[in-house]
């Protein structure tokens, strides 16, 4: 008895695709949440220490003692250091913002035969990866031209292209990289 598929590829590829865009975005809004707690636990800690320090000012107009200025020392330095990871956090979240801007735009750019492997984004080369294949070339240049639409993105360039043979058909594998703006 031959088994006969009813539901069409494309359909099969158009539903994982969604998920797949599903789950990113439900990564990027769980991350989301652990950055803002992790700043809302710095930011409460660093008042907190400010309320420390200034009943230890208040002390230290009363009694002038070298342990009290140690003691105050040591408070600033954990307020200024709380402050610094506050930034950074901060500065996280800014920055995973843009990045799912970055991952949203390419995957929407990806046409019906493109296949995309693994993306990457290096912040500090600030750079992208993407490693893919399709079964031709023509594909492979249509998806650069689209690529070179999204205004995050810059200097799109194809790192290398290798023709690769399976079972059943031959498919051209693709590596672009492309500078972050």
């Amino acid at each position: 008895m031959k088994n006969i598929n009813l539901i069409p590829d494309d359909f099969i590829l158009k539903q994982h695709k969604l998920r797949i865009r599903n789950l990113y975005i439900t990564c990027f809004i769980v991350f989301f949440i652990i950055l803002f707690s992790i700043h809302f636990l710095f930011s409460t800690k660093v008042y907190t220490l400010q309320q420390q320090l200034y009943l230890i000012k208040m002390k230290f107009n009363k009694i002038t003692n070298s342990n009290l200025q140690n003691e105050i020392d040591l408070i600033n330095n954990n307020i200024s250091s709380f402050v610094d990871k506050n930034k950074f956090f901060l500065h996280l979240i800014d920055n995973k913002f843009n990045y799912r801007n970055i991952l949203i735009s390419i995957s929407n750019t990806v046409g019906d035969q493109i296949w995309l492997n693994s993306y990457l984004i290096d912040s500090q080369k600030r750079i992208c990866e993407i490693n893919g294949f399709s079964p031709n070339t023509n594909l492979v240049s249509e998806f650069m031209i689209e690529l070179k639409k999204i205004p995050y993105l810059s200097d799109i360039k194809l790192t290398s292209m290798k023709k690769v043979l399976n079972e059943k058909n031959s498919n051209i594998s693709f590596k672009i990289i492309c500078d972050l703006i």
